[in-house]
């Protein structure tokens, strides 16, 4: 929601707006030029600060010179460091500004302008509030290194202590703290002033303001007072007043066009008034004269509306011979309209007499033929649906077979893998057996190399018997010896024998067994052709199966189709019978209204009769 549209603002003036508008601006402005004054001051002390913090650090250089010689062995660092307090006691900055040099444990190394303070411990050195700032700023040389410290102190040419605030960087490697210090009554001095110079321009910015906003509020305010009473006389009918301010270009001209616009179409209005009390003076006389012709319209009219009335009152008791006299020249046509309705209803009535008649002996002749129709259409429905619950048991002992022929022909494609599977098991056993005596016939020929080898050594070992006999005493041990290895090679070729006529065995076995295998492998062959043969008979038979079992099921969705058909004629011969009977019944009663009916040369009686 629009911020103007609550009902508070709605409630003021645009005067009051405006001034509130108006000050609210000034309120602003005030706001702004005093932060910014504030910001400016702020920066002015930030500007003082970084300068003590570069003249320190240049101090704090040519101290780090000196201890650098003596650390080098140019200069002792007692002279180092007398030089560097000589050196940093005679830099100045800005106006009268110094250095002083205070140790860790508070002692006062140098001070250019107060030398009783040389040798002395100034930590309880106070400022006139009470504030002991060596102490502090002992405390921030040594930790973080370096900062700031603001009290108030003594400034020459001045009777009361003005604010200072002092920087101190430390030197650590010879337990210094190197500050300086700079007076800030002229920053405050500068920052009042400036202070005071935005607060002038401020009342007088506020001034024009509030004498614009005071001119503009009268500009918009009293034209739109003016606007006013002429509304209000307008509203009272009051047109002869001149509706100021319309040469004005702004909204209030506009105002006063709109105002202008309005007055004119009061005056329009209060002639239109004038004009139509005159023409009701003409419309009153004019209705006098249409109300007696219109009386007399109203007596004519009702004489005949009393003749058709009774016209139309035989006509409902079935009178057809009625007939309408003269009505005067205003209303012949209706006469003439009424009695040819008249005729024309004679005519199509007594047509109707005679087309009742030959519908009642069509409709009776449509009954009976409806009603063999619907005997002999229930007849063929039963033997349809007995054709129908008979294909629906021949489809379902075809499917029987089909579902057993496709079992069958499972069990014979496991069958025929099966064989396939022994045939190749069979192929295996074959390869192996024939590997396993190739294997045999090998380890025969290695036992024939044993065998010789056995021999050999028995003939060594008889050969160093004799050389050992011959050897008398001496040779004793080693044809104990060559006896012990003709005992071992008689055995191994004893053992050699012995498992050559096990392989030689295992051989001739073996080949039995790989006969054996070659005739079970053409067995399992000559079922898997069988197997075979017998599979792809089954499949016939399953295909033939699945054919029939679709031409019965196409069958017997034509004999349903056909049970359907005739069950729906059935239906339809019923509802014809029905409309027939209904016909005849509505023909019977149409005729007995005819008869009610009175046409000229005829009787009521004798229209019933024909009916």
């Amino acid at each position: 929601m629009d911020l103007f549209e609550f009902q508070v603002v709605k409630n003021i003036r645009i005067s009051t707006r405006i001034y509130l508008l108006t000050a609210m601006a000034l309120f602003f402005m005030a706001t702004a030029m005093i932060y910014k004054t504030q910001a400016a001051n702020e920066e002015v002390n930030d500007e003082r600060r970084q300068m003590l913090r570069n003249v320190t650090e240049s101090a704090i250089s040519v101290i780090a010179s000196y201890d650098k010689l003596a650390k080098d062995g140019a200069l002792s660092e007692e002279e180092a460091k007398t030089r560097a307090v000589a050196d940093v006691m005679a830099m100045r900055f800005g106006e009268g500004g110094y250095f002083f040099i205070n140790s860790f444990d508070g002692m006062m190394v140098a001070h250019p302008l107060n030398a009783k303070l040389i040798g002395t411990d100034v930590r309880g050195l106070k400022d006139t509030q009470g504030k002991a700032f060596n102490i502090e700023l002992i405390q921030l040389a040594q930790n973080p290194g370096s900062g700031f410290v603001d009290y108030y102190w003594d400034k020459p040419g001045q009777s009361e202590p003005v604010e200072k605030f002092s920087y101190i960087q430390g030197f650590k490697p010879w337990g210094w703290g190197i500050g300086t210090g700079v007076y800030a009554d002229d920053l405050a001095a500068k920052y009042y002033a400036s202070l005071t110079t935005t607060i002038a321009i401020t009342l007088l910015a506020g001034a024009a303001t509030l004498l614009a906003a005071l001119a503009i509020g009268r500009s918009i305010s009293r034209p739109i007072n003016r606007l006013k009473d002429v509304m209000l006389e307008v509203s009272r009918n009051q047109t002869h007043s001149t509706v100021p301010d319309t040469d004005r270009k702004d909204e209030i001209g506009n105002m006063a066009d709109a105002l202008v616009l309005l007055r004119n179409s009061v005056i329009e209005r209060n002639e239109l008034e004038i004009r139509q009390r005159e023409q009701q003076g003409l419309l009153d006389g004019e209705r006098s004269a249409n109300e007696e012709r219109q009386a007399a319209v109203a007596r004519s009219q009702s004489r005949v509306v009393e003749t058709i009335g009774s016209a139309l009152e035989r006509l409902a008791q079935g009178d057809l011979t009625v007939d309408v006299p003269d009505l005067g020249r205003d209303y012949e046509k209706l006469r003439r309209d009424f009695n040819g309705a008249t005729d024309a209803l004679k005519s199509t009535i007594a047509a109707i007499a005679e087309s009742t008649a030959v519908v009642n002996g069509s409709a009776g002749e449509i009954s009976r033929a409806a009603n063999d129709l619907s005997q002999r259409t229930e007849q063929q429905a039963a033997s349809l649906e007995e054709t129908a619950a008979a294909l629906d048991e021949i489809t379902a002992a075809v499917q029987n077979s089909t579902a057993r022929a496709e079992e069958a022909k499972r069990m014979v494609s496991e069958a025929r893998a099966g064989a396939a599977k022994s045939s190749e098991v069979v192929r295996n056993a074959i390869n192996a057996m024939g590997r396993i005596e190739h294997s045999s016939s090998k380890i025969g020929e290695i036992i024939g190399v044993i065998d010789d080898i056995a021999f050999q050594t028995n003939l060594l070992a008889l050969n160093a018997g004799v050389e050992a006999a011959r050897a008398g005493e001496a040779g004793k041990g080693f044809a104990v010896v060559a006896q012990e290895v003709r005992e071992l090679a008689q055995r191994s070729a004893n053992a050699a024998k012995e498992i050559k006529t096990l392989i030689n065995a295992s051989t001739t076995e073996v080949s039995a067994g790989v006969n054996l295998v070659e005739e079970t492998g053409s067995s399992l062959a000559d079922i898997e052709r069988r197997v075979n043969d017998i599979n792809e008979r089954i499949v016939a038979i399953a295909t033939a199966a699945q054919e029939q079992a679709v031409g019965l099921r196409e069958i017997n969705t034509a004999v349903n189709q056909m049970d359907q058909m005739t069950q729906q004629n059935a239906a339809m011969v019923e509802e014809t019978s029905a409309a027939s009977q209904t016909l005849a019944q509505e023909s019977g009663q149409l005729a007995g209204r005819i008869a009610h009916f009175q046409l000229a040369g005829s009787g009521r009686g004798e229209m019933r009769r024909t009916a």
